[in-house]
């Protein structure tokens, strides 16, 4: 014997609408009694996902994820998200050697030589 569908009556809008305001209301109630949530995440924020990491050290996300997998950034995972603490990308980028402006090749590539002739 196959299952015949037996039309349900239709809720009145008034019901609905009366329920609605209800649950709005106890909803509400429940808000009240408790203290306001302060945002606590600073601007600056000392945890940072991927694509800020990459920012901060001006690198593609690609380069950050090989420094990760080659142990030369510390990181972490919170679930399945790579996070970066601010303090260790700073600290990581500090201990770079930074070239003297002597060193520099200039700007636009070498400069020309002097033809002897």
């Amino acid at each position: 014997m196959t299952a015949a569908t037996v039309p349900q009556p239709a809720i009145p809008a008034w019901l609905v609408d009366a329920t609605i305001g209800l649950v709005t209301s106890a909803y509400q109630a429940g808000l009240a009694d408790r203290p306001a949530v302060q945002a606590s995440a600073p601007t600056d924020s000392t945890v940072l996902d991927r694509l800020e990491a990459a920012a901060l050290l001006r690198c593609s996300r690609t380069k950050l994820d090989e420094l990760v997998r080659h142990g030369v950034v510390p990181s972490f995972k919170l679930g399945n998200r790579r996070l970066f603490n601010r303090a260790d990308l700073e600290q990581f980028l500090a201990a770079q050697p930074m070239p003297s402006a002597a060193a520099l090749p200039p700007r636009g590539g070498a400069a020309p030589q002097p033809s002897s002739g």
